[in-house]
């Protein structure tokens, strides 16, 4: 069902994203991975999974704080592959949150509902999954949950 599809996975070169894009190569998905890191190691982890796979794996170095990379990155996947089918969005950022930073909290929660609009946008006719940890769940909760948030 997913073999011959595309996908385009961000924060895909380590972590929940490389297993997720592990997973629809290993089903027939061509990949666009996306993320941070030694460029030789990205490219070593690139040509491993296209190879144990036989499915065609590229890289984007976009960077998802940007909007015009993130677009950049789904054109160049449309150019390879003809269209984006699938879109995963998990590139993320850490932050640690204290019960009086709301306004970071927010800053973050603002972050990556644009990124997912940017990508989704860029996107057309593809399934889209937007990851978002449980600790970040946690972090908000407890900031929404805060008597600043309650009075605004």
């Amino acid at each position: 069902m997913l073999k011959g599809k595309t996908a385009i996975v961000t924060g895909s070169t380590s972590g929940i994203g490389l297993g997720i894009a592990r997973s629809l190569a290993h089903v027939g998905v061509d990949v666009t991975l996306n993320g941070i890191g030694d460029a030789s190691e990205i490219e070593r982890l690139r040509s491993e999974l296209a190879t144990e796979t036989d499915t065609r794996v590229t890289c984007s170095a976009a960077d998802m704080t940007k909007p015009e990379q993130i677009e950049q990155m789904v054109r160049d996947c449309e150019e390879q592959s003809g269209s984006v089918d699938i879109l995963v969005n998990n590139a993320g950022m850490q932050l640690v949150i204290s019960n009086r930073k709301a306004d970071q909290t927010s800053s973050w929660l603002r972050w990556s509902i644009a990124h997912s609009a940017v990508a989704m946008r860029s996107v057309e006719s593809s399934q889209c999954c937007t990851l978002l940890s449980a600790a970040y769940f946690v972090s908000v909760r407890k900031e929404l949950n805060s008597s600043r948030w309650r009075q605004a």
